[in-house]
C-alpha cells in the first residue's frame, strides 16, 4: 500500500512547468483504489486500479512489469518515469525533455542527482547528498564540470537510473526496449543496449531521490556523499514533508 504518497505524485506532477502533460498512475496495492485518486478531478490524470498484477522471482512486485504497462497506456510522444516516493522540481520535466530533443537520444536519464534519506520517526530527511553515478576511473570528477551534458569516454560508464528515464515513444515501439518482467530490483538494465543514452548531471537540484521505510530497492549510500540541499530543492521537501 502507498496510497499515502499519492498527493506527492500528482503534486510532483501539478507544478511541472511543461505543457502538455498527463500523469497516468497504474495501482496494484490493496483491494480498494486509491482515496486520493478517486475523488480527484483532473482531465489530465489516468488512473487504473489492477491488484491482480502477480509478484517476481523475489516475491516483490514486478516493477518492471508496471513500467511496461504504465508506458503502453500513456499516451504522450515522450515518456518520463515517476516514481511516487521522489521529489521532482518544477522544472523537471523541462529539462529533461529539453536535453531529449537537442541530443536525439533514445534515452535521456539523470546520471548524477541529489539524494536524501528520511528519519523514520519524525518524518524529516536526516541525510542527504550527491550521487555520482560515473563508474569510470579518476578523472570521472573532470566530466561533472560540464553541466548536463556527458562527453566523451566517460559517457558509457553512467548508471541508467530507471526512476529518471526519460524517452521518445518510438524507443519502446521498437520492440527493442523493455524493462525485465522478472526482477523488482535491477528492472531497468535490460530496457535499452547499446551507447544511445544521454546522462544528464544534476548539480541544480530538479530531482531527489528519496530513501525511507519502503522502498524497493537498497537505500544510497547518504554519507558517503554527503552534501547539502540547494535551497529551491530545499523547499520542495518542505512543500512535500506531511
Amino acid at each position: 500500500q502507498r496510497h499515502a504518497l499519492h498527493p506527492l505524485v500528482y503534486e510532483c506532477f501539478r507544478r511541472q512547468t511543461y505543457e502538455p502533460k498527463e500523469l497516468v498512475v497504474l495501482d496494484t496495492g490493496g483491494a480498494a483504489p486509491s482515496p486520493f485518486f478517486a475523488e480527484l478531478r483532473d482531465a489530465r490524470v489516468r488512473y487504473a486500479h489492477e491488484p491482480q498484477m502477480s509478484l517476481g522471482q523475489d516475491g516483490l512486485e514486478k516493477v518492471g512489469a508496471k513500467r511496461n504497462r504504465l508506458v503502453e497506456l500513456a499516451r504522450g510522444a515522450a515518456i518520463a518515469l515517476f516514481d511516487d516516493d521522489n521529489v521532482h522540481a518544477p522544472a523537471y520535466l523541462e529539462t529533461m525533455l529539453e536535453h531529449a530533443r537537442t541530443s536525439g537520444a533514445a534515452l535521456v536519464s539523470l546520471g548524477a542527482y541529489y539524494t536524501c534519506a528520511i528519519d523514520a520517526s519524525s518524518g524529516r530527511a536526516k541525510e542527504t547528498g550527491w550521487q555520482n553515478g560515473n563508474s569510470g576511473p579518476v578523472l570521472r570528477d573532470k566530466f561533472l564540470e560540464i553541466r548536463g551534458a556527458v562527453v566523451g569516454p566517460a559517457k558509457a560508464r553512467w548508471h541508467r537510473r530507471g526512476e529518471t528515464f526519460v524517452f521518445p515513444r518510438s524507443t519502446f515501439a521498437k520492440g527493442g526496449a523493455r524493462f525485465s518482467e522478472r526482477l523488482s530490483i535491477g528492472e531497468e538494465e535490460s530496457f535499452l543496449r547499446g551507447g544511445d543514452h544521454h546522462p544528464v548531471v544534476d548539480d541544480v537540484g530538479i530531482f531527489l531521490h528519496v530513501d525511507h521505510a519502503r522502498n524497493t530497492g537498497a537505500p544510497l549510500f547518504h554519507e558517503t556523499t554527503a552534501q547539502p540541499l540547494p535551497e529551491p530543492l530545499r523547499d520542495e521537501v518542505k512543500r512535500a514533508a506531511p
